[in-house]
């Protein structure tokens, strides 16, 4: 197979950790590209041409980077921070040896120490085995140099949801997204006041790439979704002002409609006790209501940075 560069966007993270995390791969990369954000030590790492460059960027400038100095043919790009499998290398240069392959989509994990962070990875993580799989995470993927400098890379005004848009754009003009289910990285999950950063700032970012309707996903785009959330809590919000004894029903069937949707066991993480089960309830009530709060936060600052913001500048 052609020779594989592995690119590496990072900000603080544990460069010589991750260097040596690819060294024990049963298949070496030819060589590595990491963009450092941080404040990371050069180094001379002798197994493995490294080139580490020191620049202060964001994401989608620093997966560009990468694309730019990297000399091999193929690409394979990982996220600081994740853990692979010792054949997550080997796994996805078999994806990407086999005729027309021009995208592939790795797999990821997280694991998971309680109930709060099965919920966390429930809402966050998307699993490339569903039926219903259409984009992969840009935190584990490989694409051709040639495609990824024939779509420009990655909109370098975006540092969140900058993959969705990518990928959309990629399906959009013709180039195929294979699966490699078996090549598994271990994404580290977030913390739980992370994991509300994190999604109203995914929420801004999905506004600002002005993904409202694709016909592959029709009526399921991020933006279609949040623009519901927002009419459904608007709809709540004016019945518990006329009827306020019909508010916790209404309340309790969305939540139960969540609870079916993502598949929520209760039963995780509780040893079958039900004063456990029941604690685990109240945490994903929580959980839930945090995380539409903050949705429809992200969604209305993502509209107005994307409507009042250009007013205001042209003022």
């Amino acid at each position: 197979m052609k020779k594989v560069a592995v690119c590496l966007t990072v900000k603080n993270e544990d460069i010589e950790k991750m260097v040596k995390l690819l060294d024990r791969q049963t298949v070496k990369a030819d060589e590595i590209v990491i963009v450092d954000a941080g404040d990371g030590n050069l180094f001379l790492h002798k197994k493995i041409k490294v080139n580490h460059i020191q620049k202060v960027c964001n994401r989608s400038e620093g997966r560009n980077l990468c694309a730019k100095e990297a000399t091999s043919e193929n690409l394979v790009f990982l996220d600081a921070g994740c853990v692979p499998e010792k054949n997550w290398l080997e796994e996805m240069k078999k994806e990407m040896a086999k005729r027309g392959a021009q995208i592939v989509a790795g797999n990821y994990q997280s694991k998971k120490q309680n109930f709060a962070d099965y919920l966390i990875a429930r809402f966050l993580n998307r699993a490339i085995s569903d039926d219903n799989f259409i984009y992969p995470s840009a935190r584990n993927f490989a694409i051709k140099k040639s495609i990824f400098l024939r779509l420009h890379g990655f909109k370098e005004e975006l540092n969140e949801a900058e993959d969705l848009e990518f990928f959309k754009r990629a399906v959009d003009r013709g180039f195929k997204i294979e699966k490699a289910k078996n090549a598994l990285v271990w994404w580290k999950l977030p913390g739980k006041w992370d994991f509300l950063k994190k999604i109203f700032f995914y929420t801004k970012g999905d506004v600002k790439s002005g993904i409202w309707w694709d016909s592959r996903e029709k009526l399921k785009t991020h933006n279609i979704r949040h623009a519901l959330m927002v009419v459904r809590y608007a709809v709540l919000i004016a019945i518990a002002a006329r009827y306020l004894f019909l508010f916790p029903f209404f309340l309790g069937v969305y939540l139960i409609a969540v609870t079916v949707k993502y598949r929520i066991d209760f039963n995780k993480f509780a040893n079958e006790n039900l004063l456990f089960i029941v604690d685990n309830i109240f945490t994903f009530i929580l959980i839930k209501l945090l995380t539409d709060v903050v949705t429809i936060g992200g969604f209305l600052g993502g509209l107005f940075h994307c409507s009042i913001v250009p007013l205001l500048r042209t003022k």
